[in-house]
């Protein structure tokens, strides 16, 4: 072929490449072997070859490995330092590559401040702008205006359309992109046959070995031109899009490769006239970008929600992702308690304990999507043990903070009392669980007085420990503030239920103020919801609500990684056979489940004033259900919990529990992070990795993203129908499946699952031993606009702590306060402590996609508000004594306080 006759449009063009090196905390190996690997096969020797080349730019993808590098090599840091201000040495904004679904709201935010603002922080002049994620089919649906308002323009990413993107997220803003197709599919050190296979070698100290090796074949240069003609072809021209392609070199652990050689020889190809080839950094690529691609229609656009389809990580390894995930709210409400303090005590900001606030976050966001892979047994365990640590520390922040604030509350007389605490912004009428030492007190009849001194309903639940009592009290408690009770010794009381009882060998039939229930086989068969008037439960004879069912389900975490796999059979896909009432052999009503209500069980009051409890269980072949069932008497809500008892680990397994809901319930609604997804609406439409360079024969993820399931939840889904909304509370299991049949919606949280490592080398996920959940359902007739908060505020329990032989303090807090209040208008997802000066930090968010003005008020004078970026950067000192402001639908801001 003569250069004069060939692609004219190829020809003019220009290709940037873009160094590096997909990595996960793990998987090549275990996390100290990857990190060695790492440090001293990509970091070092990227470090080497920049100092010899000023052109050559390479990228890592996360700060977290920078500051592994560091902390083994601090005498590099000057070195690092260098080429990082030289624009060549690139780290992507995020902590981890994480499941961006997978985090809560202040989580996924928070990656950036362990990433961005740390690595902007720690190496001065140095800005960075791009998020890496190339490995995770998922993208949250506030990811964008996170990224965004985080001072991230740009997103580089795989697995989905090849080409430039723009990312929306439901307020409007959005971020530029490039994807490369299928993962590596368009690497340039893939297309050159440039290789060092470290999985299978396990060699990696010898992938250096491959630099002294390295040759460009003739056929690899044809390769690579006819690609990049190909791609002209089905990608650009349709596009009038100049020829501006873009390379990566480098696929999973690969080695910094220098091609420059490789760049200049093509200059004097013979054959064929290839555009220049230069390094960049991803900035570079989409900052030119902007200037080529200048009409929308030029850009893939995508509005939504992707589902992630690695969903099965997180019920493969469900003990470390309850750890995580209530880690993560338990060190949010640790930062309101602590906020509180700054407000309530005079050097409440000397004591608000950031350092190890942020090595809690630190520990709780240490995961990343590596799940499993080479020795992924010490991975997991690594993952585990990071997030039950995080989990630990948040548990002990919230109690010392607790106890410092109930020390400083005025006792006008000695003795012992009950400090219950609030980190939401509703007002709580709840109950809470404490347990008394009555040795202590020295008696085992107590009432509990408010500060009005009428007494509150509890019953005694447990014995838990020697000398000590398990109560349910009802407590009420101000928005984010605190309510003191004191404990008196009383003659003992009798607190009897006025609900309706009537329990046989096969059924339990109860009735209160707000609901009618029955309670029979597997679970709950019948649920009248008096102010709905109407049943909510479908299905009878059949599955009842919270039954646990076990199916039959292989694949591996990360789903085959193009779809997800689904268990066997599962619930509702054919409907003609595997209806409500048949199909499932595998449920607890198949296996003798036995509920009763229990009675003189030591001083157990199973059927008081606060609730009723009814207890089941089931041997299934597996492991032992025990499921406890306690339904409010004066609260409208049912709590359920289930113990999955010596789990054996068999592999291939799932366990799911049934919430069957009637045919009107539609709206299908769960939280995601920084928001609220409803089913089929909220969602990009249709597939998203069709598309390919150079490849007109793959679909690699041909499932409408609208389609994806099971999901993702952070802590409630929720069904609504036209005249009642339900809602769930699912803390502990973070994914759910949902299923619409003639009969309802069924609504299905996963217990666990027992797959296999993606990695075929790699680890079984059995997951023996105990595993307990905690559900919660109410219901309302209200739209869930107006009723979710009911469910939401379930995901932060309240917080008692106790006080023995309290001396007289006089002058000191009151006996009940509301340190902050919020009109309710918006979500908040922080408070806490400034970053970098003693300023109060409150982000809100707007979920429901309308215009709302709200104020924020604190019990502390306010002398001015700083409407700064999400990282704290930026905004002008507005002086007022209150927080007012409106904000745009589905936005998210943030303020900077300074108190008095």
């Amino acid at each position: 072929m003569e250069k004069d006759n060939e692609n004219k449009f190829l020809n003019s063009g220009k290709i940037y490449v873009i160094s590096s090196s997909h990595n996960d905390i793990a998987y090549l190996d275990s996390p100290l072997v990857t990190i060695r690997f790492r440090n001293d096969i990509i970091i070092s020797k990227s470090i080497e070859m920049m100092e010899k080349d000023a052109n050559f730019i390479n990228s890592i993808e996360c700060t977290l490995f920078i500051k592994d590098f560091l902390i083994l090599h601090p005498e590099m840091y000057e070195r690092l330092l260098a080429v990082m201000q030289s624009g060549q040495f690139h780290v992507g904004a995020t902590y981890t590559q994480l499941y961006e679904t997978s985090v809560t709201s202040e989580g996924l935010v928070r990656q950036y401040y362990l990433g961005k603002r740390w690595l902007e922080k720690k190496f001065p002049g140095v800005v960075t702008r791009s998020t890496w994620n190339e490995d995770v089919p998922a993208r949250a649906m506030q990811a964008a205006q996170v990224m965004k308002k985080c001072g991230v323009d740009y997103l580089f990413v795989s697995r989905m359309d090849a080409g430039f993107f723009r990312w929306y997220s439901p307020d409007g803003s959005y971020v530029e992109g490039f994807s490369s197709g299928h993962y590596h599919h368009n690497s340039l050190t893939q297309l050159l046959d440039i290789h060092y296979n470290v999985y299978d070698e396990q060699a990696h100290s010898g992938a250096s070995q491959i630099e002294t090796a390295l040759h460009i074949s003739d056929s690899a240069r044809q390769t690579v031109f006819h690609y990049l003609e190909r791609t002209a072809e089905t990608y650009f021209n349709p596009r009038e899009i100049p020829f501006f392609f873009v390379f990566l070199a480098g696929r999973d652990y690969d080695i910094p490769l220098n091609l420059d050689t490789f760049f200049c020889d093509l200059k004097h190809d013979t054959v064929h006239a290839f555009p220049p080839f230069k390094y960049a950094s991803a900035e570079t690529v989409m900052d030119e970008a902007n200037t080529i691609l200048v009409r929308d229609d030029q850009w893939n656009t995508y509005h939504g929600e992707r589902p992630n389809l690695w969903v099965y990580h997180e019920p493969t390894h469900a003990e470390a992702f309850r750890y995580n995930r209530n880690g993560l709210r338990k060190l949010t409400a640790a930062e309101i308690l602590s906020s509180m303090g700054m407000a309530l005590l005079a050097d409440g900001a000397r004591r608000y304990e950031k350092t190890e606030i942020d090595d809690c976050w630190a520990k709780l966001l240490y995961l990343d999507h590596g799940w499993g892979g080479c020795n992924g047994h010490i991975t997991d365990e690594t993952y585990l043990q990071s997030s039950k640590k995080g989990y630990k520390k948040a548990c002990s922040l919230i109690e010392r903070k607790a106890q410092e604030l109930s020390a400083a509350i005025t006792t006008e007389e000695g003795g012992d009392y009950l400090t219950v605490f609030n980190t939401t912004q509703w007002y709580r009428k709840s109950e809470v669980h404490v347990v008394l030492d009555w040795e202590q007190l020295r008696t085992v009849s107590i009432r509990i007085v408010g500060p009005d001194g009428v007494a509150v309903p509890y019953q005694v639940v447990g014995e838990p420990a020697p000398y000590t009592l398990e109560i349910l009290c009802m407590v009420e408690v101000p928005a984010y503030g605190y309510t003191r009770y004191r404990i008196l010794p009383s003659e003992a009381i009798s607190q009897t239920s006025d609900v309706h009882v009537e329990e046989t060998k096969d059924f339990i039939l109860l009735e209160n103020q707000f609901y009618s229930m029955r309670i029979a086989h597997g679970g709950i068969t019948k649920l009248y919801d008096k102010s709905c008037d109407q049943n909510l439960l479908a299905g009878q004879p059949g599955l009842g609500a919270f039954e646990v069912v076990e199916l039959n389900s292989y694949g591996n975490g990360s789903g085959e990684f193009s779809t997800v796999q689904q268990p066997d059979f599962p619930y509702g896909i054919d409907v003609s056979k595997y209806g409500f009432s048949t199909g499932y052999t595998e449920c607890a009503s198949n296996y003798g489940m036995h509920w009763h209500i229990p009675a003189h069980e030591g001083v157990l009051q199973a059927n008081g004033e606060v609730a009723t409890i009814i207890e089941g269980e089931a041997r299934f072949p597996h492991f032992v259900l025990l499921e406890k069932i306690t339904l409010y008497n004066t609260i409208k809500k049912i709590d359920v919990s289930v113990e999955i008892e010596a789990w054996d680990g068999t592999m291939y397994k799932e366990l799911r529990i049934f919430l069957p809901l009637t045919e009107g319930f539609h709206n299908i609604c769960y939280e995601v992070p920084m928001g609220i997804l409803h089913v089929y609406k909220d969602e990009v439409a249709g597939p998203i990795g069709t598309k390919l360079f150079a490849d007109d024969t793959h679909t690699y993820y041909p499932t409408d993203c609208r389609q994806i399931h099971p999901r993702e939840v952070q802590s409630w889904i929720a069904a609504e129908s036209t005249t009642a909304a339900v809602m769930l509370s699912c803390i502990d299991t973070p994914t759910f499946d949902f299923v619409k049949c003639p009969e309802g919606i069924i609504l299905q949280p996963i217990l666990l699952a027992s797959r296999h490592s993606s990695f075929p080398k790699g680890n079984p996920y059995p997951q023996r031993g105990t595993h307990s959940f905690h559900f919660t359902l109410t219901s309302n007739n209200l739209p869930l606009s107006n009723s979710l908060h009911m469910i939401e505020q379930e995901a932060f329990p309240l917080i008692p702590s106790v006080a023995y032989h309290v001396p007289r303090i006089a002058d000191g807090l009151p006996l009940q306060a509301s340190v902050f209040s919020e009109d309710e208008n918006v979500r908040i997802s922080c408070i806490k402590k400034a970053e970098d000066s003693d300023e109060l930090v409150v982000r809100v968010y707007e979920p429901f996609g309308k215009k709302q003005s709200f104020s924020f008020a604190c019990c502390k004078p306010i002398q001015y508000v700083r409407k700064s970026d999400m990282l704290e950067y930026g905004g002008k000192e507005m002086p007022c004594s209150t927080l007012s402001d409106t904000i745009d639908p589905y936005a998210i801001e943030t303020y900077c306080i300074g108190m008095a």
